[in-house]
């Protein structure tokens, strides 16, 4: 069996297309695979999550959109990441069973959000029920407390997991809490897990901690294209550079330190706006964060085109 290909960089969180009368429209689909192939270069999807609306779909509709895009995307797409969270235990295994029939490269779950879990023992127990009817397949945890309103720490999550849950993978982490992440991150210093961001107003900030990638709307109606550009610049190149060149950007967007005797990171989110949207402002935010921080390259590293070594 050849290796499994690691899932990072940009991950569309695919919409539901529908018909006028509320039905979904599965001949869409083929057109949508091409359109993210070939106008965006983006050749990994989540399916069935908030973005697709999948818990407003039943059961079937949400078979047949898994089957359609494992179907169109065949020999066009890396990795098809099932979403197959429910309201009930019964439902989440009929799900991931579903899945790993139809070939899916990975299976994803969010927390049981009406009867919650208290602590991580049941969170990880109800995850191990999903995730042991399909033994073959990855399986990632969803993490959204906005939504669901479990707030256990992925952190806590992590200690022991793969013991338990021998498929896991890693996480969907769509929360603004940087400080759980960049923990995450810091304790997959073997880069077992993968971690891909959820919130795309601060993924600049997430890729700055080592997120693996991302998973977002915004991928999927279209990046502005010198945006797209520069998020692809700041992942492939941001993880090698260390984190002091964010220290002080003119006094001005953020600053990683001590903050009331705890070692975290201080106000890096509002500063990292993420240009994904069409909104000026943001945009205009983006970018002058990306020339903040070339201007520090720029103090640290020789530049070979320049006559004098330097900008």
């Amino acid at each position: 069996m050849a290796p499994r290909k690691k899932l990072k960089g940009l991950v569309a969180a695919t919409i539901t297309p529908m018909t006028p009368d509320g039905k979904i429209n599965l001949p869409v689909i083929r057109q949508y695979v091409d359109y993210l192939v070939n106008e965006q270069n983006v050749k990994n999807i989540f399916v069935n999550g908030t973005t697709g609306e999948g818990l407003s779909l039943s059961i079937q509709e949400r078979k047949q959109l898994a089957e359609e895009w494992m179907c169109q995307g065949k020999d066009k797409l890396d990795h098809v990441i099932i979403h197959v969270g429910a309201l009930n235990l019964p439902e989440c295994q009929e799900l991931a069973r579903h899945a790993a029939a139809i070939g899916a490269d990975g299976i994803a779950v969010i927390a049981p959000f009406f009867f919650k879990p208290t602590n991580k023992d049941e969170l990880i127990a109800f995850m191990q029920k999903v995730a042991s009817e399909a033994p073959e397949v990855p399986f990632y945890y969803y993490h959204i407390p906005p939504l669901t309103g479990v707030k256990i720490r992925v952190e806590e999550l992590l200690d022991g997991i793969k013991a338990q849950i021998p498929t896991f993978q890693g996480v969907k982490f769509s929360d603004t809490d940087l400080l759980d992440l960049a923990q995450c991150i810091h304790k997959n210093e073997t880069g077992e897990f993968e971690f891909l961001y959820g919130v795309d107003e601060q993924l600049l900030g997430a890729l700055a901690l080592g997120a693996n990638g991302a998973v977002g709307r915004s991928v999927c109606l279209g990046l502005l294209p010198l945006t797209h550009t520069l998020c692809c610049f700041v992942f492939h190149y941001l993880h090698s550079i260390s984190l002091t060149v964010f220290s002080h950007s003119n006094g001005g967007f953020c600053r990683i330190g001590m903050y009331r005797g705890k070692q975290t990171l201080y106000n890096l989110a509002p500063g990292l706006v993420m240009g994904l949207s069409y909104n000026p402002g943001s945009q205009m935010m983006f970018l002058w964060m990306i020339i903040a921080v070339v201007s520090k390259l720029t103090q640290r590293f020789q530049c070979n085109f320049c006559p004098h070594g330097n900008f």
